[in-house]
């Protein structure tokens, strides 16, 4: 899954799972509803819709994460740092930093396969 395909996502499941926080994405599309999650292993900021507004600091707390439910997706894209940039609907942003922590075997974010819902 490349994050190209998240512009019209809507985010539908905010958790953690073992160690990672995930996003989960439903695509909405015209045929049958697909799935995929984000998993989370590095730092991420949630920006707020407003300009004027703060943006939260970098964060490892899967509550940081809650205000994205429910949110669709403007569009998304790999940095050149490999930061993952997913900008809302609503003027909201989340930046996943592409560089993990040194005690990460993997990649610091990652998304699973589109699957099939219902």
């Amino acid at each position: 899954m490349h994050p190209d395909e998240l512009a019209g996502c809507v985010v539908v499941e905010v958790g953690e799972r073992q160690a990672w926080p995930f996003i989960t994405f439903a695509d909405g599309g015209r045929g049958p509803s697909r799935e995929a999650r984000l998993y989370l292993d590095s730092r991420w900021q949630v920006r707020p819709p407003s300009e004027s507004g703060e943006a939260l600091p970098p964060s490892a707390d899967v509550c940081g994460l809650l205000d994205l439910n429910s949110l669709t997706v403007e569009r998304a894209r790999v940095s050149e740092a490999g930061d993952l940039e997913i900008r809302f609907a609503d003027g909201s942003g989340l930046i996943v930093s592409g560089a993990g922590a040194p005690d990460i075997a993997g990649e610091p974010w990652w998304f699973t396969p589109w699957t099939a819902q219902g």
